[in-house]
């Protein structure tokens, strides 16, 4: 995860019937112990960084098929989710030289540093930690991946090692997967309501929040749409490191029986200034994130009654 901070995407509340016209909801996430989800998460972006007269591309669409399963965690929340990467493949092209990968097959011959990180959290688990409105409060695990899968090619990136370190830190993976968990507004919200989120999670020391707007679009009996815009621009110096520029827009469907996304798309453009040793490199980033549920929630494991002993001879 070196390009990107992410944007919030939304959650929402259990409910058994359709709401009528004009109609207040509870927006909430509400999760058991146990349960546990699939999804198919797939991820396209396009890269274009400028080094002074040099431009180089950079193409990448990964898919990870994620478990998520509910460890604990009370009714009103926070809940603390095991995420597993079961299986992770996709597509690298840099300046036109493609490589795929597939973590069910053999690893590649060779290790790159670029494809390490994309397969560092294959067959791991990480930590989330979510709040009932859908905030994400906490990623534990994913540096400590990513860092033991590059072991000394590390030393072989373009970035130095202080900024390696932050771009794979745990608090960068909260705003890339915070985009799975959008935000929910307090209290009620009727089809057409909005209320004010923000892109990513909390932003660095001394940037200025990145505002977004989230709605509620649309209820049926079985789900809820939740559409949201926002962009962000940067004012000052131009040539200053750090996000520029961003523009994002979501759609979300979610089912009203465990609040989780059924189906969710997220568009983000980015343009950042990154501080190398050869100069300051200019970033246009275009990506877009899509998210399907694969299979039907499995229940928690309902609890096993004593086994019954005949003493009859």
């Amino acid at each position: 995860m070196l390009s990107s901070c992410l944007v919030p995407a939304l959650l929402l509340a259990t409910f058994q019937a359709a709401a009528e016209p004009g109609e207040a909801v509870d927006l909430k996430v509400r999760l058991e112990p146990g349960g546990v989800y699939r999804f198919q998460r797939v991820s396209l972006e396009i890269q274009t960084v400028t080094l002074g007269d040099q431009v180089q591309r950079f193409d990448r669409e990964i898919t990870s098929d994620l478990r998520l399963e509910v460890k604990e965690g009370p009714p009103q929340g926070p809940f603390k989710i095991g995420m597993t990467f079961e299986r992770i493949r996709g597509v690298l092209e840099t300046n036109g030289a493609q490589t795929t990968f597939d973590t069910a097959g053999e690893p590649p011959a060779a290790s790159d540093p670029t494809m390490l990180i994309q397969t560092a959290l294959a067959n791991r688990t990480i930590e989330l930690v979510l709040g009932a409105r859908g905030e994400l409060r906490a990623v534990n695990g994913y540096q400590e991946a990513v860092l033991q899968a590059l072991g000394p090619l590390a030393a072989e990136m373009m970035i130095p090692p202080e900024q390696l370190a932050a771009s794979v830190s745990d608090r960068s993976a909260r705003s890339e997967y915070q985009g799975m968990f959008p935000i929910l507004p307090e209290g009620e919200a009727a089809v057409g309501d909005t209320w004010s989120t923000r892109v990513g999670s909390e932003p660095p020391p001394g940037q200025k929040d990145r505002a977004a707007t989230a709605k509620l679009a649309a209820i049926d009996a079985e789900s809820v749409l939740i559409e949201m815009t926002g962009s962000f621009r940067r004012d000052g110096d131009e040539a200053a490191p750090g996000l520029k520029s961003s523009e994002v827009t979501l759609t979300a469907r979610l089912s009203r029986r465990d609040g989780l996304p059924t189906s969710l798309r997220l568009e983000v453009k980015q343009t950042m200034n990154t501080l190398l040793p050869q100069g300051l490199a200019r970033t246009e980033v275009n990506r877009t994130m899509t998210l399907e549920r694969v299979a039907l929630a499995e229940p928690p494991p309902a609890e096993t009654p004593p086994a019954e002993h005949d003493d009859k001879r």
